[in-house]
């Protein structure tokens, strides 16, 4: 049973051929950007060339796609790093755009000196930080020099914080 099982395979494999015909030339296929479409479907740019995607969600609920674009330059002098953010529908036409790029777990955008509840509910209301011992919006974090320096008091301070949040993801 053993040599019959192997004697079929042998013939198997011994009448295979590969039939050059049948290669394909992908030189007759171009690349997506350079592509003009057809009467069936358009190509269409979504994410400027010179940018680059870092990340991209599908909302599943409103059937749109949120593409993380960015651009860096290659020298820095004159030129500053260019981030937003796309929201898509499912058919690649851009609904809307937001220059935060970071985003938390609950889909929170944040930036240097604000966050936005864009992704969330479409407000891009810019909220600053707050100093959470003076209730003080912060201009300049990276400016900011924190009064309280006594780590159970910070601590302290997070536990209250916390227990008022109205969700927490861990």
């Amino acid at each position: 049973m053993k040599n019959l099982f192997i004697f079929f395979v042998f013939l198997t494999l011994s009448s295979c051929t590969m039939n050059p015909q049948n290669k394909i030339n992908h030189d007759d296929f171009q690349e997506l950007h350079k592509h003009k479409g057809s009467e069936n479907y358009e190509v269409i740019e979504v994410i400027p060339k010179q940018n680059e995607a870092g990340y991209f969600e599908v909302d599943r609920v409103n059937k749109n796609i949120f593409v993380n674009s960015f651009f860096e330059p290659k020298s820095r002098e004159g030129e500053e790093i260019v981030y937003n953010t796309l929201k898509i529908d499912v058919l690649g036409k851009q609904l809307n755009t937001f220059e935060a790029h970071s985003k938390l777990k609950d889909a929170t955008m944040w930036e240097n000196k604000y966050y936005v509840n864009w992704i969330i509910n479409g407000d891009t209301t810019k909220h600053k930080y707050i100093d959470p011992f003076s209730n003080k919006e912060i201009d300049n974090p990276y400016k900011f020099i924190a009064k309280e320096k006594d780590p159970d008091k910070w601590f302290k301070k997070f536990k209250e914080l916390y227990n008022k949040s109205l969700y927490i993801y861990i």
